[in-house]
């Protein structure tokens, strides 16, 4: 018997029920310790307020709530909870305190201890910032030697810390409610998550001009308090949010739709007849794959990826890595594979050293692969995440295009947390386009999880045995990470991207299992040949290549999303999905009579592992429509299709 979290999510552990509480005017969302969505009205105050211990990788450590307590009323509340790490190797204790107040405040109070001594780069608090309220908007920052700073927040994606030496800062959210955010404990300073797709500013502790990562002594104490007022306007309690979300045709043309592709599989295992029938019959527009230059066995790689880009008729987006020695290797690769002749769309150059591609090797080898490789584009960027090329700018003058990956787990890992990521993908391609105009941008890879971690201090730990690696998300084959990947391809499509290329062929990482029979099946269900639910989402999208993609703007974006694909002569396709862990209903925005729908959730997803052609064998069902809006019931981590 498959349980339905695995179907939803990829894994027995269970939701915890987020529980709401109001603080005066402020309403907001506590769950697992931490609070969430702080409103006032309808307009976010802070994203989220929480602590974090990081190792000395940036690694976050997770820990367990014991002893929970909580007395809520209709305008105020009070908790107290302890955390206990979970990691052996960082004995690490908080007790906590939360109150929230008529008068419209809130008090987090934290005092932690090291049971055993250990490195850190982080323990203290966090606190996110809403970007679709904050964005370009005015505030004052009150500093830690008493001066205070009128600024802004940024409109463009900031490579580095806005707000420094930070003992208060103050804004209106809603544009006439004066609040006021202060810390105790420790200096903050605030930095731009948009960089590794967060959707927030955060402000945090310690600064990062200090050195890390530092020795915590047993018996340290870590004591900190944030508290949240109203300091102008409204204190009383404002309005309820609406649970119909509405869905409304976004009237603007973004223009044309982005190549979509994937890459080649990790497993090191070849693809099937049955693999390459499947992948062919989504119909991508490429196929990417690195060759690394620096090692021995580079022309082998060459000759894998030639041989699958051909295998499964897509251009090959080809990633180069060079060393100090990239003249030699440069001559020695263009002769290799001048031989092989094959198929490139795009070739994308990074030094195995450096986290954004260096002038020096840019202008070493950009010409010459012009040369040889005509009908190729050219470009350049990081390999790592947008913050490293936001902080190192690649000179792009001689560049068809800039690229940098792009994952939703580097600060946090639960599925709220990565439903946000979604809008802050779009972000990264606004700021990309405005630091390098006139350029293609592409994305590659977009993956579940960090490949790597291009910000460690110590060298990766080895995987353990009957321990899924670290890259690999149980999310990947669920009814979640279909819908995260409609959601991504939504959002990317506003922001103007021209290229991305998502997941691999096939295994943990993939859009199916294929052939590799992954195992440790009660960490990540999947069974040899299973196709992925995420599968159906990619050819659907991609048999609407030629079509207008019309992305629905919601009411609710963090619960559900939806796009629109529509061409000539033939009929609007709907495609909804439900990021919540709850049913929701929905109303969308159309002047038709009716509309035939069907669903992809938990009563069929198992169908969707072994049919090719899931949503065109879906049963829809004819819903009427009335004023001027279809009225939907989609289940957790459902997704709706319709022909309209």
């Amino acid at each position: 018997m498959i349980s339905k979290e695995i179907l939803y999510y990829g894994n027995e552990k269970p939701l915890k029920p987020a529980r709401e509480l109001r603080a005066g005017g402020f309403r907001m969302v506590y769950e697992n310790g931490f609070l969430r969505y702080i409103k006032l009205g309808n307009s976010e105050v802070l994203r989220m307020i929480y602590f974090a211990l990081r190792d000395q990788n940036w690694d976050t450590i997770e820990g367990q709530i014991e002893h929970e307590k909580i007395l809520a009323h209709d305008q105020s509340f009070s908790i107290s909870y302890e955390w206990h790490s979970r990691n052996p190797a960082f004995p690490f204790v908080w007790n906590c305190q939360l109150k929230g107040k008529e008068i419209g405040e809130i008090i987090f109070e934290i005092k932690g201890k090291a049971l055993e001594s250990f490195r850190k780069n982080r323990s203290g608090f966090c606190v996110l910032h809403p970007i679709a309220e904050c964005a370009g908007k005015s505030c004052k920052v009150d500093l830690v030697n008493g001066n205070d700073v009128e600024g802004q927040f940024p409109q463009n994606i900031s490579p580095h810390q806005p707000f420094m030496d930070m003992k208060a800062i103050s804004w209106k959210p809603d544009g006439e409610t004066m609040v006021k955010l202060e810390f105790e404990g420790d200096t903050f300073e605030m930095e731009d998550q948009r960089n590794w797709t967060d959707d927030s500013y955060k402000t945090y502790c310690t600064p990062l001009v200090l050195p890390f990562p530092v020795e915590l002594q047993k018996g340290t104490e870590v004591h900190q308090t944030i508290k949240l007022s109203i300091v102008s306007g409204n204190t009383l309690s404002l309005g309820e949010e609406n649970k119909i979300i509405s869905l409304v045709p976004e009237p603007e043309d973004y223009g044309i739709n982005p190549k979509i592709g994937l890459e080649k599989s990790s497993t090191g295992l070849e693809l099937t007849k049955k693999d390459i029938g499947l992948i062919k019959s989504i119909g991508f527009d490429h196929f990417r794959a690195e060759v690394n230059l620096t090692l021995n066995n580079w022309k082998v790689a060459l000759v894998a990826a030639v041989g699958e880009a051909q295998k499964l008729e897509l251009a090959l987006e080809l990633v180069l890595f060079f060393s100090n020695q990239f003249e030699k290797e440069l001559n020695s690769f263009c002769s290799a594979a001048l031989k092989i002749n094959p198929s490139i769309s795009h070739i994308l150059i990074f030094h195995q050293a450096f986290k954004s591609t260096p002038k020096n090797l840019i202008d070493a080898v950009v010409p010459k692969l012009k040369t040889t490789f005509p009908e190729a584009k050219i470009g350049a960027g990081t390999n790592a995440y947008f913050t490293e090329l936001n902080r190192e700018r690649v000179e792009a003058t001689n560049l068809d295009f800039v690229s940098y990956s792009l994952n939703p787990q580097v600060h946090a890992f639960d599925h709220d947390s990565l439903t946000e990521t979604l809008a802050a993908q779009a972000y990264t391609v606004n700021s990309a386009k405005a630091y390098f105009p006139h350029k293609e941008i592409n994305i590659s890879p977009i993956t579940l999880k960090p490949r790597f971690n291009p910000n460690a201090t110590t060298e990766a730990m080895k995987n353990e045995p009957g321990v899924l690696p670290e890259q690999v998300d149980s999310r990947q084959m669920s009814l979640y990470g279909a819908a995260w990947t409609m959601g991504s391809m939504v959002e990317l499509k506003k922001s103007g991207v021209n290229s991305l290329t998502y997941f691999e062929t096939f295994g943990w990482r993939g859009i199916m299992a294929g052939q590799y029979k992954p195992g440790l099946t009660e960490q990540f269900y999947a069974a040899k040949g299973m196709i992925f639910p995420l599968y159906h989402i990619f050819k659907l999208f991609l048999k609407n290549k030629k079509a207008r993609w019309i992305p629905l703007k919601s009411s609710q974006p963090l619960k559900t999303k939806g796009i629109i694909f529509r061409e000539e002569n033939s009929r609007d396709e709907l495609l909804i999905a439900n990021y919540s862990g709850s049913e929701v209903t929905i109303d969308v925005a159309m002047n038709e009579a009716s509309c035939w729908v069907g669903f992809l959730d938990e009563n069929n997803v198992k169908d969707s592992w072994n049919e090719l052609d899931f949503f065109e064998k879906l049963t829809l069902d004819k819903y009427e429509i009335s004023n001027n809006g279809l009225t939907l019931k989609i289940k957790p981590f459902g997704i709706a299709y319709g022909k309209i």
